[in-house]
């Protein structure tokens, strides 16, 4: 009889138990993909390059997002930071577009063309008028928004 119970707890812990186990950590588990410690994002974070202020609402979901941050102002980084997000900016400091408006004062620093990225050129990084205007101006325009 004893061998029986036995069977018969070993088969519960078998059939029954360690697939409920399973299922339970593996729920725990995806929950850190699911939500923050708060509960009220869908993603850990969420990158936005080439996005407008009006693309905010495909942002709400992500806790931290990444966006080009020469498109937004300070008062687009505060309602993001106000509806919870961690809000940082993309700065690419090793290029330059024909678009941007100071493209054509520091079109002397272009190298080569971007590969597959026709209006955007490599820039000279060891020019020190580029760097000063990346720190002095470009980011300190970024720190002034709120990022």
């Amino acid at each position: 009889m004893k061998n029986i119970r036995q069977l018969r707890f070993s088969l519960f812990c078998f059939k029954i138990l360690i697939p409920l186990c399973i299922i339970v950590l593996s729920l725990c588990a995806c929950s850190h993909y699911v939500t923050n410690s708060n509960g009220s994002f869908a993603y850990s974070y969420g990158v936005f390059l080439g996005a407008e202020p009006e693309d905010i609402k495909y942002m709400e979901a992500y806790e931290t997002v990444v966006v080009e941050g020469q498109a937004f102002s300070k008062k687009d980084v505060s309602r993001l930071k106000e509806a919870g997000h961690t809000v940082l900016s993309y700065i690419n400091v090793g290029s330059i577009e024909e678009y941007r408006p100071y493209y054509d004062d520091y079109s002397q620093y272009a190298l080569d063309v971007y590969e597959n990225w026709e209006d955007e050129r490599w820039v000279d990084v060891t020019a020190p008028e580029w760097q000063d205007f990346v720190v002095n101006e470009l980011a300190a325009d970024l720190r002034d928004k709120g990022f």
